[in-house]
């Protein structure tokens, strides 16, 4: 064997583990940890075409398990296109007024928690925009924590026109944390008809980043190097062995 031609296969097996352990130690790499959030896709209770719920029940948690209801909320059944994540989705805007939805999540480290899900808005009537802000009390928003969607002439029952958005949270210590969906759209005084079509959500689901200082990159670039030093041993010429 070439003695030469086996120093160039071992740097050529080397190169990639020292990049990757360059590569660790110069950024911030981060792992993503699943938060648990409770009927995040509304399915339960099962209904039909839709249910309206209103705070004050006996109690409003029974309505809609998991969470917990400011205002009035519709779940959507049937009588809407499911959002892409499967399962109902609210009208933020039940009966006659706005509302809003709570549910309290565990999060076990510091990060960014991010806050996905879908928003459209009920194409039955007025206002056009649908609007409605998301909290994570008491975390700190990272950028803006308010959305909108527009109805336009396409959006219809059978096609919702649905839209991811995400949510970032700067998490600073373990806890309990409040997460809260609330409609800002056109609330009126009286409430009045016109509040009961309001920005539609669902597939609420959410992670939390963690920074990791580049530990998988470095990890993966130590075990490459295992490797190369393997395959370098292996490659050596027999006269280099004694």
């Amino acid at each position: 064997m070439n003695l030469f031609n086996s120093r160039r296969t071992a740097l050529q097996l080397i190169q990639w583990p020292i990049a990757c352990l360059v590569a660790g130690l110069s950024l911030d790499t981060a792992f993503a940890v699943p938060i648990t959030v409770a009927n995040g896709n509304f399915t339960n209770p099962t209904v039909g075409s839709f249910s309206t719920y209103t705070a004050g029940g006996s109690p409003d948690t029974i309505d809609l398990p998991g969470w917990s209801i400011t205002g009035s909320v519709d779940q959507i059944g049937s009588y809407w296109e499911a959002p892409p994540s499967g399962g109902d989705s609210l009208d933020m805007n039940g009966y006659d007024y706005p509302g809003a939805i709570s549910q309290t999540l565990t999060i076990s480290q510091a990060g960014i928690a991010a806050i996905d899900f879908y928003m459209a808005g009920n194409p039955d009537g007025l206002p056009q925009t649908k609007t409605m802000d998301v909290t994570l009390s008491p975390a700190t928003g990272i950028g803006s924590t308010s959305f909108s969607f527009t109805v336009t002439g396409a959006d219809t029952e059978s096609n919702m026109g649905w839209v991811s958005e995400q949510a970032l949270f700067k998490i600073t210590d373990p806890g309990l944390y409040t997460l809260t969906f609330t409609s800002t759209s056109a609330p009126s005084t009286p409430p009045a008809l016109v509040d009961s079509f309001g920005p539609a959500l669902g597939g609420v689901s959410a992670s939390l980043d963690v920074p990791d200082g580049g530990s998988t990159a470095i990890l993966l670039g130590a075990g490459m190097l295992g490797v190369a030093g393997f395959f370098w041993v292996q490659k050596r010429p027999s006269t280099l062995r004694s």
